[in-house]
């Protein structure tokens, strides 16, 4: 920022100082005089037309800008949302699992054990059943993600 504003010093610094005229000197050269004023004029005016143009185009960045920080803002909330949607689907799909593989070895130990019980081959059907249970909703958490 101080670099734009020394620019700007040095343009306006660049056309020198105003120069003074006496009462007299206005009198005797009032063309030429008129005619340095009005090249000084135009030149200023070329200098704030220039400033503002650069201050426009800054401007036309600086809305860019602020626009793209909005859409990465926006995306950056939708990623924190999903991570926390899977995480809670993670948590129960653990869950689902570790239930599972409890039951399943339990059925698996009553199912082997020397009188066998029915129980054994129910406990094995839920551990089935739930681990299915378990990839559907890791498939439809997936599927909703790329949605």
């Amino acid at each position: 920022m101080s670099t734009e504003s020394d620019q700007s010093k040095q343009d306006i610094s660049r056309a020198g100082p105003l120069p003074r005229y006496s009462i007299n000197q206005y009198v005797k050269h009032a063309g030429s005089i008129k005619q340095i004023n009005e090249w000084l004029l135009e030149d200023y005016r070329k200098q704030l037309n220039a400033h503002q143009c650069q201050s426009r185009e800054k401007d036309r960045l600086l809305k860019e800008k602020t626009q793209q920080l909005t859409e990465k803002e926006t995306q950056l909330s939708l990623a924190k949302q999903e991570l926390s949607q899977l995480k809670d689907v993670s948590l129960v799909q653990f869950s689902l699992n570790l239930l599972s593989a409890l039951l399943s070895g339990l059925g698996i130990n009553f199912v082997t054990s020397t009188p066998s019980l029915e129980a054994g081959w129910m406990m094995i059907g839920a551990a089935v059943l739930i681990q299915c249970i378990s990839f559907i909703m890791l498939y439809l958490a997936r599927s909703r993600k790329y949605d």
